[in-house]
């Protein structure tokens, strides 16, 4: 049996819902561990790499407005969302690239994963783990903004 069209209608606004929530709650966490970056770890890598996470975050939530809102194609132009998906998927690999070079740079420096390790190193402690963290989920908004900006391109 088929679904009627206002069921599929229903799941669609409860689909964007959930997004809309956790691209909220990206930037939340996201702001809030820049400010534990900035205040006790003064880990300055992992902080810009937050702080670019928010930034796509944000994105993200604009995005999932327009889309709510059924204006996401009068508002952005072809031109407009190909060079979104174009800046994000560079940005994607440049997320791809920097974690694996987080992850060796931590493994090469024998840093631990704990909070106790965070200090082991200086006084202006870079523990790469938490940076290769942050880099992931750059890379998780950047291929979801992409995927959204593609799909929205193809059916243009």
């Amino acid at each position: 049996m088929a679904k009627s069209n206002s069921s599929k209608v229903c799941a669609l606004i409860c689909h964007l819902n959930v997004r809309l929530g956790l691209a909220i709650c990206g930037i939340l966490l996201g702001a809030f561990w820049s400010v534990i970056y900035i205040a006790v770890f003064k880990n300055w890598i992992a902080l810009s790499a937050s702080l670019l996470s928010v930034l796509f975050a944000f994105l993200t939530l604009y995005i999932y407005i327009l889309q709510k809102c059924n204006i996401f194609e009068s508002k952005l132009s072809p031109k407009t969302r190909y060079i979104l998906m174009v800046f994000n998927a560079i940005f994607m690999i440049f997320s791809v690239v920097a974690f694996f070079m987080s992850i060796i740079f931590a493994i090469v420096l024998k840093q631990g994963v704990s909070v106790k390790d965070q200090f082991a190193f200086s006084d202006h402690s870079q523990n790469l783990w938490s940076t290769c963290t942050w880099f992931l989920i750059l890379f998780k908004w950047t291929l979801q903004n992409t995927l959204i900006l593609r799909f929205s391109l193809k059916s243009a």
